[in-house]
């Protein structure tokens, strides 16, 4: 941000700008009448001030607690400053956590433009979180703070052992989902063969079962009607014999009573002839 303009003419006089100098288009303009009157033909110099201007934090609300399931959100490059200045100033959580121990995910694509950056992460307080960028990008990084530049430089300046950043974390949670509801799935599926398995298994069990039940009550019908066939059968021969007998005697009988009737007539005569 430049703050002042001074021009040197060809005498060596000190001419302010501060009319001639446009901030919104960052231009000199001097009119020739302007020209001469200040001196300015010839060759001259210029001393310029300026002032750099930083990102610099202000309070925001935080969203999400830093946890690994809970990362804090950022979404405007005034949350990315925010935690930038916690993480390199060691400032500790409300659970206890340092901030360049958290975990942070990206929300939307940021513009660091028009501002100097701090890069997160210092030699004292380096960056040993994690940091995913879900598929955003964060662009025009202007450097405020130069270290090494073939070690440090960009959105990081220190990162520790511990520091994890991803640039698609997203879609590996994605995989990570599909692939734990196939295996799911397959669980499933075999319990539920598995089940079936044994209920056919038992079903065909019940059907010996029932069949067997069946059987055995069949052989005992056919054993009781074969018992039943044979205890008739026991019982013809004494019934024939008895009725044998009775004829038998019955023709006994028959024989026997004329002669008990030729022996009265015979006896009815002789009492006669007495």
């Amino acid at each position: 941000n430049i703050t002042k303009i001074d021009i040197l003419n060809y005498y060596g006089e000190t001419v302010s700008v501060d009319e001639f100098y446009s901030a919104e288009t960052g231009k000199l303009s001097f009119t020739a009448d302007e020209i001469e009157e200040n001196r300015l033909a010839g060759t001259i110099a210029l001393n310029i001030s300026y002032e750099r201007l930083y990102h610099t934090a202000e309070e925001i609300e935080e969203q999400g607690s830093g946890k690994v399931g809970d990362p804090f959100l950022i979404y405007t490059a005034e949350d990315l400053t925010y935690y930038m200045e916690k993480i390199n100033s060691g400032a500790v959580t409300e659970n206890g956590i340092y901030y360049s121990y958290a975990s942070y995910r990206v929300m939307e694509d940021i513009s660091l433009g028009e501002k100097f950056w701090t890069p997160i992460g210092t030699v004292s307080q380096p960056f040993n979180g994690r940091f995913s960028f879900a598929g955003h990008s964060i662009s025009n990084i202007y450097l405020a703070t130069y270290y090494n530049p073939t070690s440090y430089g960009g959105l990081f300046g220190v990162v520790g052992s511990n520091a994890k950043i991803y640039i698609n974390e997203e879609n590996y949670w994605y995989i990570y989902l599909i692939i734990a509801i196939i295996i799911l799935l397959l669980i499933l599926l075999i319990i539920l063969l598995i089940y079936n398995k044994r209920k056919k298994d038992k079903m065909k069990e019940l059907s010996t079962q029932e069949m067997k039940v069946g059987e055995l009550a069949e052989e005992t019908k056919k054993e009781e009607e074969t018992k039943k066939v044979e205890r008739k059968a026991r019982k013809t021969p004494t019934k024939e014999k008895e009725e044998k007998k009775e004829t038998t005697k019955t023709t006994k009988q028959t024989k026997t009573a004329p002669k008990k009737k030729t022996e009265t007539v015979a006896k009815d005569k002789k009492n006669k002839k007495k």
